[in-house]
C-alpha cells in the first residue's frame, strides 16, 4: 500500500492532525490490547499573588497541543507495533520449538551442522540468530559469511542492516564497507534503494543499540562512489533524525561534488556543516578554496585562506597551490610569486606543483628566461622536475622560435 515507511510515518502525521481538529488527544490500542493516549496538552500560567511576591505557575489546559500531538503520534504507534511485533514472535517462536541456543552452540562447534538446518531456515531465524549473536561480532559475521556462501536469498535488507550494526558498534568499518558496496551494487537496479536501505536500519537502530556511524557509513560510500543524490538523500535524512557526518565523511562528498564542478552545491553543504557545528579540518577548508575558485570567487578562496591561519589551522603545500593556480590563471603573477616566498618563510617548502604552476605562468607571458630561473631553481632544491615541467618548457621554446634549448631539455 505504501512505498516506504517514510510515507505511512507522514499518513500517520496526517491522521494524527485530523483528530487533534476537534481537541481530542490521539489514542489508540495496540495489537496487545493496551490503550495509549498521548497526554500532550497546552500549558496555561496560573498567577498566584502573595504578600512577598506573585508566582506564576504552569498547568495544563484543556487544549491539546496540535504540533506535539502531530508529531509524536508516528513514532509512538510504530514503536507500540514493534513492541507487541516481538513478543508476539516470541510467543510464536516459542511454539515452533525455536532453540536459539542450540544455534549459537552450533556456530561456535561445528558449522557442518548447520547444513541441515540451512532447508528449513528463513530470513525470521536468521534475523533471529544474528540478534542473539550481536555481542560476538566475529561469529556474527562468520555465520553472515556463511549464509551469503549457502543460501544469498535469505539476506533481506532487514538481516543486511543487522549485521551493518554488529559490525559497526565494534567499529569494523572496513567490512560494513564491504557489505555495503555488495549491497549497493547487486540492487543497482532498484531506485529506491538508498531510501528502503536507510528505512531499514533506522527500524532496527533501537534493537541493535547502534551508533550513528552506521549512517555516516551510508553517507560516505555513496559519496565514494559518486552517488551525489544518494549521499545528499541520506545526509538529509540523517538531519532530520539528528544524526550527524563525520568530518571524514563530509571531506569525502565535497571532494566528489568538486570533482563533478559542483561547486554550486559544495559551498551551501559546507555552510550547512558550519550550522550544524561539525568540526572542520585543513582538508576541508582546500575544498572550500578550490570550490570559490571554480565559481571564480578568487577573492572568497583569499578569505577562507586568511580564516585557516586565524583558526589555528597550518595550511597545506596543497593550500598554497590552490592559490597560486587561481592567481596565475587571472594574469596575477606577481601575486602568486610573492605568495610562494611567504610559503617558504612560513616554512612550507614548494613542491612539483608549485614550481610547475610558475614556470607555466612565466612561459604563458612570454618570459622563457625566467621560467627556466625557476627551473634551475626547482632543480637546485632537489626538487625533481616532472613530465609537466620539461612539456611546458619544450613547448614553450618551440611557440619561440628557440628549437635548440627545447632538444636540450628532451635530451635531458
Amino acid at each position: 500500500m505504501y512505498e516506504s515507511a517514510r510515507s505511512i510515518m507522514s499518513w500517520l502525521g496526517d491522521c494524527a492532525k485530523v483528530i487533534v481538529v476537534k481537541n481530542n488527544p490521539v489514542q489508540w490500542t495496540t495489537p496487545l490490547g493496551l490503550p495509549v493516549v498521548q497526554p500532550y496538552r497546552k500549558l496555561g500560567r496560573h498567577l498566584i499573588k502573595t504578600y512577598l511576591q506573585v508566582l506564576t505557575l504552569q498547568r495544563e489546559t484543556d487544549k491539546v497541543m496540535v504540533k506535539r500531538q502531530r508529531t509524536a503520534f508516528p513514532p509512538h504507534f510504530v514503536h507500540s507495533l514493534d513492541g507487541s511485533h516481538m513478543v508476539m514472535t516470541v510467543v510464536a517462536c516459542k511454539e515452533a520449538g525455536l532453540s536459539f541456543a542450540a544455534y549459537s552452540h552450533l556456530l561456535h562447534s561445528d558449522w557442518a551442522k548447520l547444513d541441515k538446518l540451512l532447508t528449513k531456515s528463513n530470513s525470521l531465524r536468521l534475523k533471529h540468530i544474528l540478534l542473539k549473536l550481536q555481542n560476538d561480532y566475529v561469529i556474527s559475521l562468520k555465520f553472515f559469511k556463511w549464509i551469503e556462501l549457502h543460501n544469498p536469498s535469505l539476506l533481506t535488507l532487514e538481516t543486511n542492516s543487522i549485521i551493518l550494526h554488529i559490525l559497526t558498534k565494534n567499529r569494523k568499518f572496513v567490512s560494513v564497507e564491504s557489505i555495503l558496496k555488495k549491497i549497493i551494487v547487486s540492487c543497482s537496479c532498484d531506485v529506491n534503494l538508498h531510501s528502503k536501505l536507510f528505512d531499514a536500519v533506522l527500524h532496527s537502530y533501537r534493537m541493535c543499540d547502534s551508533t550513528p556511524r552506521v549512517f555516516d557509513a551510508f553517507f560516505k560510500m555513496y559519496a565514494q562512489m559518486k552517488q551525489l543524490r544518494n549521499a545528499t538523500y541520506t545526509f538529509c535524512r540523517m538531519k532530520e533524525y539528528g544524526f550527524l557526518p563525520t568530518i571524514e565523511s563530509c571531506n569525502m562528498y565535497m571532494s566528489s561534488l568538486l570533482s563533478f564542478n559542483r561547486a554550486d552545491i559544495a559551498i551551501p553543504f559546507y555552510n550547512q556543516m558550519r550550522r550544524s557545528k561539525i568540526t572542520i579540518n585543513v582538508f576541508t577548508l582546500n575544498m572550500v578554496m578550490n570550490a570559490y575558485v571554480q565559481l571564480g570567487k578568487l577573492e572568497n578562496a583569499v578569505q577562507v585562506f586568511d580564516e585557516m591561519q586565524c583558526m589555528g589551522m597550518n595550511p597545506f603545500v596543497s593550500s598554497y597551490n590552490t592559490l597560486i593556480t587561481a592567481y596565475i590563471n587571472q594574469g596575477l603573477l606577481t601575486t602568486a610569486i610573492k605568495l610562494k616566498l611567504t610559503m617558504e618563510k612560513n616554512g612550507i617548502s614548494p613542491n612539483a606543483i608549485t614550481y610547475n604552476t610558475i614556470i607555466h605562468g612565466f612561459c604563458k607571458e612570454g618570459k622563457l628566461h625566467d621560467a627556466f630561473k625557476v627551473f634551475h631553481e626547482m632543480k637546485r632544491l632537489n626538487v625533481d622536475p616532472n613530465t609537466v615541467t620539461y612539456n611546458t618548457l619544450i613547448t614553450t621554446c618551440s611557440q619561440s622560435g628557440k628549437i635548440e634549448k627545447g632538444n636540450q631539455i628532451l635530451k635531458k
